[in-house]
């Protein structure tokens, strides 16, 4: 697993920050290049810069073109700004069918550290087993703007991409 972890690091430094500099932090560069090379993109929404962060429809519609996406084997993102602004300011997901049939996805979190750099950071969702999907809708979870309810069953852990330390 933390080989699979640092072939992505090195894989997305090539994509968006290629070192750990706060100028070339860019989430979309970096989902986008994550996904290069894996098959035409299903871009199930991009709510940044979005006022609103998408609201609850639209967010419930990207939702599912991301579940139905993974359950097809094909590759997707969805891009989003959290309007609340917890403990990141933007977010992406970003899936693939990779090696032995398996799915590999990425959550992104791209927040501002307290010395005010831009930083962002990813988590891989791995699946159990080719069966067992590695994302879910989260149990109780009503998709809203800035939230689409959408929880890694077996997370791996985090790792800082770019940005300020």
């Amino acid at each position: 697993m933390h080989g699979l972890l640092l072939l992505a690091a090195a894989s997305l430094g090539a994509a968006g920050c290629a070192q750990a500099s706060s100028r070339s932090c860019d989430l979309q560069k970096l989902v986008d290049g994550d996904v290069l090379g894996h098959g035409a993109v299903v871009h199930c929404e991009s709510f940044l810069e979005n006022t609103d962060g998408g609201a609850a429809n639209a967010m419930l519609l990207a939702q599912e073109c991301v579940l139905s996406a993974l359950g097809k084997g094909l590759t997707f993102t969805l891009l989003y700004d959290d309007p609340i602004a917890g403990d990141h300011l933007s977010a992406a997901i970003s899936g693939y069918r990779g090696a032995n049939d398996r799915s590999l996805v990425r959550y992104y979190a791209a927040s501002v550290n307290s010395a005010g750099q831009p930083q962002i950071s990813v988590k891989t969702c791995n699946d159990a087993s080719p069966s067992v999907q590695p994302l879910d809708k989260s149990p109780g979870c009503t998709p809203a703007a800035g939230r689409p309810c959408l929880t890694c069953n077996s997370p791996g852990s985090g790792l800082l991409l770019c940005g300020g330390q």
